[in-house]
């Protein structure tokens, strides 16, 4: 009796169906991750074109400044306390005071604003920024530190003419949901209280326009030369921007870019330093400034004399260093930033 054998399915058939069952996988996952894989490649860009593409740094044109600021002569040292106390007793009832007091805190006054003034003069309607200045202060778990109030009031204190805005919790809640009710679902439902500060600061940049800056940042120069561009913050290292100091005009097109891709970046990026710095963080207007269609009205303040990180003081700033938010994470960054820095490519400083 001969005994029958069920004919074999061809090799071939099933290593094709195989493949297509993994392409059909690949291309899956490929679709289901595209939005996030487009936002990594633009953060990937940002990197690879730094350092080819134009930059438009402050004293690199004809603008009336040193290139990063390099030769300007150290920052006037003076006793911002004192210097309010004396406009105080200037504000005061001169019933209240002698005259050899009021003229001497007069004095003071004019001798201290004459210290601070510095940079190319231009008339107030050449200077698209207007004169006010942000600080944001939200969700803190601690009193806001004696230091960042007092840099606050240094800052008054060098721009006297100023309209300062702080931003609270109250304040902030109340002001997105009024001026950006398309926006407030994503704000509020931030996983990072720092997402909400990053994303505040370029909200309240486009509608008011004027100067963001972060608590931790002390004026030692008066910021009201940059105002005649239209749009300035200093450089990031290894590459990018940063913004922990913005000047802007009001309804600026790159502020507007800014505001109007926030919900699109807003995904997780693996670990929440990454995320953080990625969906609305520095390298997210870094990213936002290597894909804007004109950049020509974009100034960065580079050099490292500028480098805003850590206890450092540049040309115009005291910075205190405060980074509480970083995660564990961020020291892995900041090993392959030292890498990158070796690398040709990545390798300038500006």
């Amino acid at each position: 009796m001969r005994l029958m054998v069920p004919p074999r399915r061809p090799l071939r058939r099933v290593t094709k169906l195989r493949r297509y069952v993994r392409a059909s996988i690949v291309l899956t996952i490929l679709f289901w991750l595209k939005d996030w894989l487009c936002c990594v490649f633009i953060i990937v860009y940002c990197y690879i074109s730094w350092n080819i593409a134009k930059v438009n740094y402050i004293g690199s044109g004809n603008d009336g400044f040193p290139l990063h600021l390099e030769s300007l002569p150290p920052a006037p040292d003076i006793d911002f306390a004192a210097l309010a106390s004396a406009r105080a007793l200037l504000a005061s009832s001169p019933h209240n005071t002698s005259s050899d007091e009021y003229s001497r805190a007069q004095d003071f006054v004019t001798k201290s604003e004459e210290l601070l003034r510095w940079g190319p003069e231009s008339e107030e309607s050449d200077r698209p920024i207007p004169p006010i200045m942000h600080h944001i202060a939200i969700e803190m778990k601690t009193p806001i530190p004696q230091k960042w109030l007092d840099a606050r009031d240094a800052c008054k204190q060098v721009h006297p003419d100023w309209t300062f805005m702080f931003w609270d919790d109250a304040s902030a809640e109340d002001f997105v949901r009024k001026e950006h009710p398309w926006f407030l679902h994503t704000w509020t439902n931030y996983k990072y209280p720092i997402q909400r500060a990053d994303s505040l600061r370029y909200l309240v940049l486009f509608t008011y326009g004027g100067t963001y800056l972060d608590m931790d940042l002390q004026c030692r120069r008066s910021l009201d030369p940059f105002r005649k561009f239209k749009f300035v913050a200093p450089a990031a290292h290894p590459v990018g921007i940063s913004n922990g100091f913005i000047m802007t005009a009001p309804k600026n097109s790159f502020l507007r870019q800014l505001t109007s891709n926030l919900q699109y970046f807003n995904r997780w990026y693996l670990s929440p330093y990454i995320t953080v710095m990625i969906s609305a963080g520095c390298m997210y207007v870094s990213s936002q400034h290597a894909i804007a269609s004109d950049r020509s009205e974009l100034m960065v303040l580079g050099g490292l004399n500028n480098k805003l990180s850590g206890n450092v003081t540049t040309p115009i700033f005291s910075h205190l260093g405060a980074s509480s938010w970083h995660e564990k994470d961020a020291k892995v960054f900041k090993v392959l930033g030292k890498v990158l820095k070796s690398i040709p490519i990545f390798g300038k400083d500006y």
